[in-house]
């Protein structure tokens, strides 16, 4: 099928490290913690509406048998989907009920300024501080300053940051924007503010961050520079073929880590972070 849903590392409920499909959704009944995998899977004609059908239909079961499940990490990256489609994702999520902690998006030429009105949407309307999310990636996207500015005032309106959602800890949102096409000095505003906290990956680096930050945006490690490109996005047809999650590389490329962070290492929500 075009869902895979699977019992994370180190599944509450027992199962260890193991991952294991969990198809009608009864293997993590304790627990309730499931990832949804959809990384390069939903491009093609049909497949994004069969996706929907499904991740609807499996969610609302697990719901039903245990209220406090949640999605540990929902990945959707890399896939060619339109801003309507997205929206339909988040709609999926309200109306189940579910909190998600990591949003995988990235690498989707199709997450522009209108995808993000959707996102943005759900963050204000849908979501409070212990039920908003942990990570949000989104590199190599085709966000612009509009983009970013609807992204901020959700954040910033609601008071959803910092959020409680993970492990009773009070922390920002850890947000990854490289390669967009951001004004850099729209987003320095956000950090001389100090709404944004610029955020190096490397090991041990503390997520949590003094009074009034909102958000820890990660930056380049040797620079701190915020990786945005110049001119307007390309059409989604146009943009470059997707990026290997692990490097940066195009895929297929050998992975040799990110950064200083070894491929693998834990992000906001407590589990192992790709991209």
């Amino acid at each position: 099928g075009f869902l895979d849903l699977v019992a994370p590392l180190a599944c509450p409920c027992g199962l260890g490290r193991a991952r294991l499909n969990v198809g009608g959704l009864d293997l993590c009944d304790k627990g309730g913690f499931v990832e949804v995998r959809a990384r390069r899977r939903v491009s093609e004609p049909g497949a994004w509406e069969a996706f929907i059908e499904q991740l609807q239909s499996r969610l609302v079961i697990l719901k039903d048998s245990n209220p406090n499940a949640l999605i540990s990490d929902l990945d959707v990256s890399q896939n060619k989907c339109t801003p309507e489609q997205f929206e339909q994702l988040f709609n999926v999520l309200a109306l189940v009920g579910i909190k998600v902690q990591r949003f995988r998006l990235f690498g989707c030429p199709g997450f522009d300024d209108a995808a993000m009105q959707c996102f943005s949407e759900h963050l204000a309307n849908d979501l409070a501080s212990d039920t908003s999310p942990a990570e949000l990636h989104l590199s190599d996207c085709a966000l612009t300053s509009d983009g970013f500015n609807l992204l901020m005032n959700a954040i910033e309106e609601k008071e959803l940051y910092p959020t409680t959602s993970v492990r009773g800890r009070s922390l920002p949102l850890y947000l990854r924007l490289e390669n967009n096409y951001i004004d850099e000095a729209v987003i320095q505003e956000k950090i001389d503010a100090g709404i944004i906290r610029k955020f190096k990956k490397t090991q041990g680096a503390q997520q949590e961050a003094g009074p009034g930050v909102k958000v820890n945006l990660v930056v380049q490690r040797d620079s701190g520079g915020l990786a945005q490109k110049t001119g307007p996005p390309p059409a989604p047809e146009d943009a470059p073929p997707p990026k290997d999650g692990m490097t940066g590389a195009p895929a297929g490329a050998k992975a040799k880590g990110l950064g200083g962070q070894k491929a693998g290492q834990r992000g906001n929500s407590g589990q192992k972070v790709a991209q």
